[in-house]
């Protein structure tokens, strides 16, 4: 496959684990303490400040990702209506 195919299926997978990871996270910040008494006593006050953060950076990475690649999707498919080829084999590297 050539780098630039390589380089959308990257992003693609890391848009897939952020946003694992965010669907996970946010279960277990907001869904598991209306459900299980006991997590919401013993373990939620525990993890709290470490799951916090890292589902703030899961959400901005799933939303910077996402913006990256409709951009290159957009300059891959309306750089061709113009005839000008926006992304190309030369000017990626």
């Amino acid at each position: 496959m050539r780098a630039i195919q390589w380089n959308y299926i990257l992003a693609s997978q890391l848009l897939a684990v952020s946003d694992l990871w965010l669907v996970l996270g946010c279960a277990l910040l907001y869904g598991l303490p209306d459900l299980w008494y006991a997590y919401d006593r013993h373990v939620y006050p525990v993890i709290l400040p470490y799951l916090l953060p890292t589902v703030q950076i899961a959400m901005m990475t799933s939303v910077y990702c996402t913006i990256v690649m409709s951009f290159e999707r957009y300059a891959r498919v309306g750089g061709n209506t113009c005839g000008i080829a926006c992304i190309t084999e030369a000017n990626f590297r």
